[in-house]
Parts: C-alpha cells; structure tokens; sequence
C-alpha cells in the first residue's frame, strides 16, 4: 500500500502559486499560499494550502485507485471537515462520514482511504499560539475544544458547510485575503464550539420549545421534517434539539414522528375507505409499499389486514 507524505509533496511549476505577504502589526502572520497537484499509481489528488503562523488551512481533493494512506505533520491540534464521499478512516479506528467534521489531538494523523474514492477534506492544524492575542483565557478555550486523548465528531451543519465553501473558492489576495480567512476560521470556531457547547435555554423556553415540535409533528403528519427543518423553525441547535427530546420525552424525534403516523393510519384505516396509497400519502410516506412496512414493523399486521379485522369485528 503506497503511503503519501501531504507536507512532503512535489510541487508543479505551472500549478504552484506563491505569495507571501508582511503584517509588521502582527506578529509573525506572514501568509503562504501555494497549490499542487500530484498522480501516483494508487491516487492522484490537489492540495491548496493556506499557511499562517499559528495555524494552517489545507483544502485536499484525492481520488484513489487502489487503497491508500497519507499523512499529515503539521501541528498537534487538528479539526478535519468532510465534505464529499466517505471512504476516510482516521488514526486506523476513527471514520469520517460525508458532511461530518472531526476534533482530534494528535502529533501526526494517518488517513486511510478506501479504492475507488472522490474525497474533499478541509484540515485545519492550530497550535497554542493561535487565541493568545484575542482571548486572556486562550489555553481553557483551547483545552475546551481540544480535549485531552479526545476526539469528537459532529455533523457539519449548513452554516458551517456555506464558511467552508466561502474560504475554498475565496478570489481575494494579500492583505484582503488574510484578513478574510482569518474572520472565517473565527467565525467556523464559533460554529464549531456553539455545536459542542449549546447556549442552555431555561427550563421553561426548553419544554416550551420541544412541545412546539411536538404540535408541528402532529399537525403536518404529511410533511416528512428534518432534524435541521425543526431547529430552524423552533431556533435551538440541532444536535441539542435531538439530545434534549429524547432526554424529556423517553422517545426519539423520529419514534415520536412514527408513533403518531401510526395512530393517524389506523383512524383513517377503520373510519374511512381510503386507497392505501392516501393513506400512506396523508401520512408523510411517498410509497404506499414504504408505509405498508412501517405499519407492519410498527404493529404487527399488514394495513389491509388491519383494516379487514376491524371490519369483522364490527360485524
């Protein structure tokens, strides 16, 4: 299996471009940008770097043929974002699924990656350095985000997802594009950590706002609602949405959503002469043979079955 050094790669001529640029305000932040591209007979790939003094951006795009490791050696503090297939793993035990970013602490990352694979990441390495002039309390952030012999995953939500794009297809230069990259690493950080650490609603504003999902499942049976669909509509975070409904409830949002299309198939089953196919409509499923399986799952009992018991017992 061929092993690729990331840091170590042999940059093209008519590909790379170089640019650094002096900020005597600030300390150390010269900025390189380079670009490169490489073929080898298990992957071919591109990798556009973005190098500041207390962190560094690389975009990398790698098409594998065969299975294939690379490495990474930058610094020890890493947020790795996925966004397209998900043939990754991560330190030999660690996947990483499309639209799912990753927090790890490690000296030297070794990423595995599946045969026949198209994967976009954006790795993002900071050292300690990086909050020191902003923030008094830089190493707690740091030892928040960055927890010790840790890794988290999240799911990138589409915040995130548009700040990622916005710093890959940037068409900005010099002192333009240093300054913007860096308000966007700010403003992914933020993102990142409000997913970690949700801003805890009181009591009160809490179960008032999981009963609104609630009553919205319930009036629109026919409408097949995201977890993203219902955080944006009650304004709470998505992963603590989730965490919370379950803790309250007893009952995942998805149970809770399948019990009541139940309930509502079985009223119209024995109080109506609806066709199958909508019922199954009236009640969120696209495919009358997609609802015939979740009733039975769910009950025991094919629909047409159910609804011919009951017409014998009220003979």
């Amino acid at each position: 299996m061929e092993k690729i050094e990331i840091s170590e790669l042999s940059y093209s001529k008519n590909l790379e471009e170089l640019t650094r640029v002096s900020h005597t305000n600030i300390n150390e932040n010269s900025k390189l940008r380079k670009s490169s591209k490489w073929n080898t007979n298990t992957a071919s790939g591109a990798v556009k770097e973005f190098s500041f003094a207390s962190y560094q951006l690389k975009y990398i795009t790698l098409k594998t043929y065969q299975e294939t490791i690379f490495h990474l050696d930058d610094n020890s503090y890493y947020m790795i974002f996925s966004l397209k297939d998900n043939g990754i793993t991560i330190q030999k035990d660690q996947s990483l699924s499309v639209e799912e970013g990753i927090i790890i602490k490690q000296k030297k990352l070794e990423f595995l990656c599946r045969e026949n694979k198209k994967i976009e990441l954006l790795v993002l390495s900071f050292n300690k350095t990086f909050f020191e002039p902003s923030f008094e309390n830089a190493s707690q952030i740091f030892k928040e985000i960055f927890p010790n012999n840790v890794s988290t995953s999240f799911e990138l939500n589409k915040k995130i997802q548009e700040i990622l794009w916005d710093i890959i297809e940037n068409d900005k230069s010099g002192d333009s594009e240093y300054l913007y990259v860096n308000a966007k690493i700010y403003e992914l950080i933020t993102e990142v950590y409000e997913l970690r650490f949700p801003v805890e609603n009181t009591q009160d504003e809490k179960q008032e706002k999981l009963l609104k999902v609630k009553s919205i499942i319930t009036n629109n049976l026919e409408h097949q609602y995201s977890i993203p669909d219902l955080s944006k509509k009650i304004g709470m975070n998505a992963s603590y949405l989730k965490r919370n409904f379950k803790e309250v409830f007893n009952e995942t949002i998805f149970e809770f959503a399948n019990r009541k299309r139940m309930q509502k198939a079985q009223v119209l089953l024995v109080s109506t002469t609806l066709p199958i196919a909508i019922i199954s409509e009236k009640i969120g499923y696209q495919h009358a043979s997609h609802f015939s399986y979740a009733f039975k799952n769910s009950l025991g009992i094919t629909p047409n079955k159910y609804r011919a018991q009951h017409k014998q017992n009220e003979a």
